[in-house]
């Protein structure tokens, strides 16, 4: 097995291309993809909320099913909580208050966030996770809660300012570089990645 790749110019090059090349091979999810970041992302930060048709595509984005308590939102509802998530300048406040919608776990809540304002906004997920505790960044296991979501971005920020990228640029370096050097898992038989992220 080889070493896993230190954290480098270099390697944030080759995982950008590694996950656009990954991506390639289902052009469904990656068009899906790139509607939300360039359209439905750029809709929810003008009004600043939330409707129902933007989560049930944000929802589906990396999830396979949508969970059936989903349909027990309105619109009203999801206005309410987004609106007030948006107001917030606390990340811990802001990323708990969306997990009040119905069917919005913490990464569903995380993904909101980075389709809103991708430049400072990664999503949170196991692999990202354990990719920063290979480089260091991270030194407990990973976890589904507010406090692991916080170290996770305040790592994933040093590095976004240190190397001048996204929050979207950090996300695709990090599935990219743990698919390249640490799959350890036949992907044929895996779940879907939604349910691991």
């Amino acid at each position: 097995m080889t070493k896993f790749p230190k954290l480098s110019q270099k390697l944030i090059l080759e995982a950008k291309k590694g996950y656009h090349q990954f991506m390639s091979e289902d052009l469904i999810k990656l068009d899906h993809e790139k509607k939300l970041y360039d359209v439905v992302g750029i809709q929810i930060k003008t009004k600043e909320h939330i409707t129902l048709n933007n989560l049930f595509e944000i929802l589906k984005w990396r999830q396979p099913a949508l969970p059936g308590h989903f349909k027990l939102n309105n619109e009203k509802r999801v206005k309410e909580i987004s609106k007030y998530a948006y107001k917030t300048q606390d990340e811990e406040i802001r990323v708990a208050v969306l997990t009040l919608i119905k069917g919005v776990g913490l990464p569903s809540a995380t993904r909101i966030l980075s389709i809103t304002n991708p430049e400072l906004y990664p999503t949170y997920h196991k692999m990202g996770w354990l990719v920063l505790k290979k480089w260091n960044f991270l030194e407990e296991e990973y976890r589904l809660n507010t406090n692991k979501w916080i170290q996770y971005l305040n790592s994933c920020r040093r590095i976004m300012e240190k190397y001048s990228i996204s929050g979207r640029e950090l996300d695709q370096i990090l599935i990219a570089t743990y698919l390249k050097h640490n799959l350890n898992i036949n992907l044929q038989k895996f779940v879907p990645l939604d349910e691991f992220l």
